[in-house]
Parts: C-alpha cells; structure tokens; sequence
C-alpha cells in the first residue's frame, strides 16, 4: 500500500453516502416511529427488544475493537493474509457468542415475563415472544455484519457498504405501510421483514467486497476459527475493550431492560422516544468519525506522530459545528419536536431527551480521543473511561431507587457522562500538545459566539412553531432548526480561520474528485 495516498476523496465519498444514509435513517424515524408510538405498550415491548439487538452487537467480547485495529496495521502494511485472518479470528469470537446470545433470548422467547414487568395482556406476552423469536433467528446475522464493516472500514471505503445500507433503510420504509394502518398493527411481521432486508443486503456487500478486492473468502471462511497467535496479538487490547464494552453496555443498554423490568412497557415508551434521539446522535457521531478511526490506526500503526497531530486537529476543527449546532438546536427546540412527532401525550419525554443528548455535545473531542487510546493501545485510560459513567449512573440508582422514575433515570444518566467528558478534553489538549489557556481560545474559543446567537434566534422563533402531531410540522421544526444551525455554521466559518482553511481543502479536494468521474466517465 501507497502510505502517501491521500484519502481525502474516501472522505468525501464516505460523507457523501454517509449523510444519504442519515436522510433515510430520519425518514425512518419520521415515518416509522409515529406508527409505532401510537400503542405506548407494544412500542416499550419493541423497543426492549431493539435494545437486545444493540446488546447483541457488544458481544464480541473487545476483540472487535482490537481486530479492527490489527486489521487496519496489516492492510497499511500490505499484509492481506494477516489482515483476512484478524477478520476470521474476530469473526470466530463473536460468532461463539452470538449462539449463546441467541440461546438466551430463546429462553426469553418462552418466558417473557423473565424481561418485561407487567406483561399481564396474551396479546402483549404473544408479541413479546414473537420478536425474541426472531431475534434469536437472526443473531448470526451480525457476524456477518461486523466482519463487512472491518473489511470496508480499514480500506475507508464505508461508503460502499452504506450504498446498500441506503436502500435497505428505503425498503423498511416502505414496508411499514403494508404492516401499519387504522386496520392493523403487525408490528411482529414488520420486524421480521426489517431482519429478512438486513440479510439480504449483507450478503449484497459481501458478493461486492469479494469482486472490488479479490478478496479471497475461502481463506476468510477458513480463518473464523480460534488461532492462539491472532488471539496472543490482540488479547491485552481486546481484554480492555472488553473492559470498557461491558461499562459501554452498563450505560448505554441496560437501561431500557431495568425500566422495562421495573416500571413496565409503558413508562418505558415514554423513555424510549427520548432514547431513540440519542441512539440516533449516537449513530450520526459513529458516521462522522468511522473515516479517520482508521487512518489514526494507519498512522500510530507507522509511528507518525506528526500525522496523527494534524489529523486529530483537523477532526476536532471540522466537525465541532457539525456536532454542535443540531444538538444545540435539538435542545432548544425539543419540546415542539417531541409534540409534532409522536404527540403531546409524550410531555414527559421532553425533558429525558434535553438532558440525554447533552452526553454527545462534546464529540468532536471524545470520539477522536478513544480512537486514539484504542490505536496507541493505552489500556488504563480506556478502563478508566469506561469505568467512570457505569458505576455513577447505577450509584445513583441504588441510593434513589424508591423515588426513581424515567425522569430521575434520564437526569442520572446526564451526570454520569460529565466527568468522561472532562478527561476526553484533556486527553485532546495533550495529543494537539497545548495548554487548558491556548485550547479553549484557538479551539474552543470561536464557536461560543455562533452558539449563543444560535440559542438567541431558535427561542425567539420557538414559539411559533406548531405542536400538534404531524409529518408536515415535524418538517416546520427540523426546518426551522436547520436554517438556524447553518446560519451559525455561515458564523463559524466567518470566526475561526482554520475550519475556512480546511473548508477550503475540502472543496478543491470535492472539485478534483468531480472531474476524476469525468475522466473516468469518459
């Protein structure tokens, strides 16, 4: 491999089809929810098993993050062999657990009331066994997954893979409609459909990644085995993330499954309209930054520390108002989104989800910071991080558990996320090589003043914006808070000097990829 091959038109690829998969994800959410909403009891049943599903995908056990990492050393290095084998290896210890996972949610499938508290109605308790009973069907279905997403990701080619991920979203939405009406409401055969879509386009990607790279899948099928040299290279890494998984799960997961248990399906759809808007920044982060976590892999993998500086600066610079200003936005306009999307019967959730998304305010910093200790294998930070949100979340659960509510949950979890954030910042002072002083004035320093003028005109405009549930003013509000977050990105762009510069870089490298198809078309 070309260490000196500029990836810059990978970016724009990768952010070109990355933000179509965004679109469909909130056509999804758009769509799909309000359908779902409608009926609090079935939604917090299904969305208890939707965390199942998420669940599932933290099964590998830290080997994920580790292989991927090892994976990303060998491709730089032009070992493909190595490379295929970490892939197999990885796979192997995911799929080992993906059975166990799928043999206890079959043991749930029959016993429901072993997840969900108050499951006294037949055809609540039917539901409920009907989608475990799919889940569990399709649990090796993220084996496959997650090896695609190592394959693609080292090469920064995602886009490949969102290409069908986009379609796949597309027909979802569109098959809600078969399932969903003022007749009807088979939320079990919708779920099926979704899980049958997903299969079908992971083994699209797969046929695409064996033709694009020759990629020899003998040799990959052989390799989903336990090997004791992979497993020697990767194991204190894996261990740790391992570690951090488990603290990652404790935070992120298990909370719809203690609700659900403790307060019921309900309470936990008013908890879970607020979740899903998380899960959702959560997932627009993983889009932002999956790019650079493996070029930060290529460049510690070839000790270019210089490389990785000016990297983790450009991140930090690019995608600060990217993350910012839509959950600035989001904040202050959550109530006539919360209303105009799933209904005013939803005013609980409002607040959950103002104190929820303030957890990914700060991304721009946390995500660059845990790949970086992830490539440079720095085992004690990541345990410390990971230990730090889990045990003051379910601290403060034990010491308020008879006063407890979604309300107190949401506000908990907010408190636990602060001191993370904290030490992620310094751990990005310290990698840019700069002090608390000269951080926040050159970094920090020129999105305030585009931040506050952002708050100042959405409050303004907040109370003219409809809160009856509809599509049409979901549209008004996302609109509204649209126009406001670029006005501030047009502010930012005038304020900060290095985010114009690498806009600027951006552009020429977009207008060298445009003529690059030109040719190519030609």
């Amino acid at each position: 491999m070309d260490v000196r091959k500029s990836y810059l038109g990978n970016y724009l690829r990768v952010y070109l089809w990355q933000c179509l998969s965004i679109a469909t994800s909130f056509l999804s959410m758009f769509v799909v929810l309000p359908q779902l909403s409608s009926r609090p009891a079935m939604f917090g049943i299904y969305s208890i098993c939707l965390s199942i599903t998420i669940f599932a995908s933290y099964a590998d056990f830290g080997f994920l993050n580790s292989g991927f990492r090892y994976a990303a050393e060998s491709f730089v290095k032009g070992d493909l062999k190595k490379e295929t084998q970490t892939i197999g290896f990885v796979s192997f210890i995911l799929l080992v657990f993906m059975m166990l996972h799928a043999l206890v949610v079959s043991v749930l499938a029959v016993h429901p009331t072993l997840l969900i508290g108050n499951l006294t109605d037949p055809r609540e308790s039917w539901t409920a066994s009907m989608l475990l009973a799919t889940l569990a069907v399709f649990s090796p279905v993220i084996v496959l997954q997650r090896m695609l997403q190592i394959v693609f990701g080292v090469r920064i080619e995602d886009y490949i893979y969102q290409r069908f991920n986009i379609v796949a979203n597309l027909l979802k939405v569109g098959s809600v409609f078969l399932f969903f009406d003022r007749a009807g409401y088979n939320i079990v055969g919708y779920f099926l459909t979704c899980q049958l879509i997903g299969l079908l386009f992971s083994l699209v990607s797969l046929v695409i990644a064996r033709r694009r790279y020759r990629y020899d899948l003998g040799l990959l099928l052989r390799s989903v085995r336990f090997s004791a040299e992979i497993y020697r290279a990767t194991r204190r890494l894996a261990f740790s993330s391992l570690y951090v998984t488990l603290g990652w799960v404790a935070y992120y997961e298990f909370d719809t499954l203690f609700i659900g248990k403790t307060l019921g399906a309900e309470r936990l759809a008013f908890y879970s309209v607020a979740l899903t808007l998380t899960t959702f920044f959560r997932s627009i982060s993983s889009v932002i930054f999956a790019p650079f976590r493996a070029r930060i892999n290529h460049f510690v993998a070839l000790k270019d520390d210089e490389r990785v500086r000016a990297l983790y600066q450009r991140v930090m610079v690019v995608t600060m108002p990217v993350v910012l200003f839509p959950i600035i936005s989001l904040e202050v306009l959550m109530k006539p989104f919360i209303f105009c999307w799933v209904g005013g019967n939803y005013l609980t959730s409002v607040l959950i989800a103002q104190m929820l998304i303030v957890a990914y305010a700060d991304g721009f910093s946390s995500n660059p910071a845990n790949y970086l200790l992830v490539a440079q294998s720095r085992v004690r930070e990541l345990n410390v991080l990971g230990s730090l949100s889990p045990i003051i979340l379910w601290g403060g659960v034990l010491l308020t558990f008879r006063m407890l509510d979604v309300t107190t949950f949401g506000f908990l979890k907010f408190l636990a996320a602060v001191p993370v954030q904290i030490i992620t910042m310094v751990i990005s002072m310290r990698c840019l090589k700069l002090g608390a002083a000269r951080f926040f004035g050159r970094v920090i320093g020129p999105v305030i003043l585009p931040s506050l003028c952002l708050v100042a005109m959405l409050l303004c405009m907040r109370g003219l914006l409809p809160v009856s549930k509809s599509q049409v003013n979901v549209a008004v509000v996302i609109v509204t808070g649209g126009v406001g977050s670029l006005l501030a990105l047009l502010l930012y762009f005038w304020l900060s000097t290095a985010f114009r510069a690498e806009v600027r870089n951006l552009a020429a490298g977009w207008g060298s990829l445009r003529r690059q198809a030109v040719v190519e078309g030609a």
